[in-house]
């Protein structure tokens, strides 16, 4: 089954959206994280505090705004359904965008879709490299 004909569906493109617009929340984060750990290993008494408002200000809100994009993407995957099922009794294709550059629009469907799943990347780095720094 190729991913890509799932193009026609409305609910599968504003999931494509999403995976662009929380890139540039996931980069956000990254430099606000960057910023954070700089002071990391200033003084050995001060990295507690450092880790502290790291895990309390940044990756927290982080993790709750991708379980909320998760969730989001739940949503519209759950509506999919709803829009086939509309569109097998309406006998419509469905969405056609972008009908005369139909593989740049595929290429750039399946990257918003991809891009939903590399902030899972990116908290698999960070957790690896925190439990790293405390052994």
């Amino acid at each position: 089954m190729k991913i890509s004909k799932f193009k026609k569906y409305i609910s599968w493109n504003a999931i494509s959206i999403i995976g662009y617009f929380c890139i540039v929340i996931t980069f956000v984060f990254l430099v606000m994280l960057g910023i954070a750990m700089s002071g990391i290993n200033i003084k050995a008494e001060i990295d507690e505090y450092y880790y502290d408002y790291i895990i309390k200000h940044i990756i927290s809100p982080y993790i709750s705004f991708y379980k909320f994009q998760l969730f989001l993407v739940l949503i519209f995957l759950i509506s999919s359904v709803y829009e086939n099922r509309y569109y097998i009794e309406k006998s419509e294709y469905g969405l056609r965008l972008f009908g005369n550059h139909e593989k740049v629009y595929t290429f750039f469907f399946v990257t918003g879709l991809a891009l939903n799943f590399l902030p899972l990347y990116i908290i698999y780095m960070v957790t690896i490299s925190w439990i790293i720094k405390f052994i």
